[in-house]
């Protein structure tokens, strides 16, 4: 094989991958939180190149978390929590004009009473440039660790009968 031919053929290599290198992405990093905790909350990363669509299924697994509110960075982008199914968060945009900036959708949530794992799966993921068809994109899925969180005060006090009760300032 002669040396332009090589060259060419390495040249073509790099061109057919170069889309997968500045591909967009949808990331559920993972993040901890406590047993028995509201209004706390996660993040998903969204990186946009050249997207101007963007639709997502968001669920929660098993079912240790109800999902109370969303908010987003991403204009264009608007997220549902489906009645019947707070474990579940719907987003679907597309932008007026131009992309959908690059941003982070933050849901937040309530835990439930079991500690461990709770598996945060994306499903439905569709990246499309401003005609309508799709790019390729990266998904990637997450875990939230509950803990337990840290106990209440406890109080133990036994006065005499029939006698006052202090209760200094707090």
């Amino acid at each position: 094989m002669n040396n332009s031919l090589f060259k060419l053929l390495v040249a073509s290599a790099f061109l057919a991958g170069a889309p997968l290198a500045f591909a967009q992405s949808l990331v559920v990093p993972n993040a901890s939180g406590v047993v028995n905790g509201t209004g706390q909350t996660f993040v998903v990363n969204f990186t946009s190149n050249s997207t101007a669509g963007l639709d997502f299924t968001l669920d929660a697994t098993p079912a240790n978390v109800t999902f109370t509110a969303t908010s987003n960075t991403i204009t264009g982008l608007t997220c549902n929590i489906p009645m019947g199914n707070p474990q579940r968060v719907i987003c679907n945009g597309f932008a007026a004009a131009g992309f959908l900036p690059s941003g982070a959708l933050t849901v937040t949530y309530t835990a439930g009473a079991t500690t461990g794992p709770v598996a945060l799966n994306l499903s439905g993921v569709v990246f499309t440039n401003d005609m309508g068809n799709v790019q390729p994109g990266t998904s990637t899925n997450g875990t939230l660790t509950l803990a337990a969180g840290p106990s209440g005060p406890a109080l133990g006090y036994a006065p005499a009968a029939g006698s006052a009760i202090a209760v200094p300032a707090s």
